[in-house]
């Protein structure tokens, strides 16, 4: 009997110790997203700014104040390379208004990965020294 409650007892701090090390590895691992969404920051104002222009462009060529050609050609030049190349306005005015937002989340992602393989290249090298 004596053994069974001091296997409960190590079975519980045992839980326990885990679940400190759980919330512990869960906080630093918030606290690593927030550090590289700041530093993905400059993408995702750029991928915002591409996309409420292009929408803006796409407002403006519907009422016919600019070409609609144009609008084609900066989207193209800009998000076309992800989004995919289109040939036609109606084509570029589906893409951005349906998708514009998830590649703005799509390319903020791709760079946090990016910059967490930096910083872990990084640390190796520096560990292996």
């Amino acid at each position: 009997m004596k053994h069974l409650i001091l296997i409960a007892a190590v079975l519980l701090c045992s839980f326990a110790s885990y679940s400190q090390a759980k919330q512990s590895a869960q906080s630093d691992s918030a606290k690593i997203r927030q550090l590289l969404r700041e530093e993905a920051k400059p993408v995702y104002i750029k991928a915002y700014t591409d996309i409420h222009t292009l929408l803006s462009e796409i407002s403006l060529a519907k009422k016919g104040l600019m070409k609609k050609s144009d609008v084609v050609d900066h989207y193209n030049n800009t998000v076309g390379a992800v989004m995919g190349q289109k040939e036609t306005f109606e084509a570029v005015d589906k893409r951005v208004t349906n998708d514009g937002d998830a590649y703005i989340e799509a390319v903020t992602l791709r760079e946090m990965a990016r910059l967490g393989y930096q910083h872990a290249a990084e640390l190796s090298y520096k560990h292996k020294q």
